[in-house]
């Protein structure tokens, strides 16, 4: 059954606050969380949710000893029909943790939508489209492929997911899901084991499809652990110098509003340092500064004038707040 759209494409998207409800909350074997949510209507305006691809939201923590940081999720996939959308995560620290003990009925809060989704950056035609996920990255970039589907796009219109996992079983909670999205010949798997599909990852694909990506994409997104996506972004740059490739960041956000400087990332040719959540999460990758390990982390330099309201130690200490 087709859903309607979500969000008409760059359409206004109300912040607001929703509560939210656990439908249900099961780990796989290999220790990947794919979790529910049903969302109430928004606290302050009424209105229902309504998500764009790419944008992130923050969902609350709460337990007995008052762990009040949020934390930043992308769905994977939105119903607006019935209100609900799945979150599919790993256990990284104590956030995580205790999201791990949710059970069917509990509530929590969500500030929602947050962000640039990927309907701000114009020309992304589908077909032409490649997408390179990696483990829990997958969210926004099937979120994307659903709102097509939702928008009526056809098969041979769809992208194509280039899906990179440690091993076949990782991927086997979400494959029901991924069937009713993703066309099989648009849908390409990667296990680093060789269990399943092919045998690497997405860059070792793309190194081994050289010639169908130079000719059959000018765009690429991607998402995924910070390693993945700075090889990734490199090898699009090396096999398709002109593409529009975009990222979607996941930084650690406690905040995720732009007030306490935790995600900062550095620009590339000398430009000043960012904030992700107030320029990403989704953002071209040429704009960011890359190393191996991924975006080099941005330092707001102390200097009368320029964010006088915080030292240098001060924005130093908040960026290792609020991990996992």
């Amino acid at each position: 059954m087709m859903h309607s759209p979500a969000t008409p494409p760059n359409a206004y998207t109300r912040l607001d606050e929703y509560r939210v409800t656990v439908r249900f909350n099961a780990v796989g074997p290999t220790g990947l969380y794919h979790m529910r949510l049903h969302f109430d209507a928004g606290r302050l305006s009424g209105a229902p949710h309504a998500p764009r691809p790419g944008q992130f939201m923050m969902l609350d923590i709460q337990d007995d000893r008052d762990f009040r940081f949020r934390r930043p999720f992308s769905l994977m996939s939105w119903n607006p029909d019935t209100q609900e959308g799945d979150v599919i995560y790993k256990i990284v620290g104590e956030g995580t943790q205790r999201m791990a003990q949710w059970q069917e009925g509990d509530q929590s809060l969500v500030l929602s939508s947050l962000g640039v989704a990927f309907d701000d950056f114009k020309n992304i035609r589908p077909k032409r489209t490649l997408m390179l996920a990696g483990g829990v990255g997958l969210a926004p970039l099937l979120l994307w492929a659903e709102a097509g589907r939702q928008q009526d796009w056809q098969d041979d219109e769809m992208p194509t997911l280039i899906f990179g996992v440690r091993c076949h079983e990782e991927v086997k909670p979400l494959m029901a899901h991924l069937s009713t999205i993703m066309p099989l010949d648009k849908l390409i798997l990667c296990t680093d084991d060789g269990s399943f599909g092919f045998h690497g990852n997405v860059v070792q694909w793309m190194d081994a499809h050289i010639e169908q990506v130079k000719y059959n994409y000018e765009n690429i997104l991607v998402c995924g652990p910070n390693p993945m996506m700075a090889a990734s972004v490199k090898k699009s740059y090396e096999l398709l110098p002109e593409a529009q490739v975009l990222v979607s960041l996941e930084n650690h956000m406690p905040c995720g509003t732009g007030a306490c400087y935790g995600c900062v990332v550095g620009q590339s040719e000398g430009r000043p340092p960012v904030k992700v959540c107030e320029v990403g999460p989704v953002l071209e990758a040429s704009r960011v500064c890359w190393d191996t390990h991924g975006p080099t982390v941005g330092a707001f330099v102390y200097e009368k004038g320029v964010y006088p309201h915080f030292s240098a130690d001060t924005v130093a200490s908040m960026t290792t707040r609020g991990q996992g």
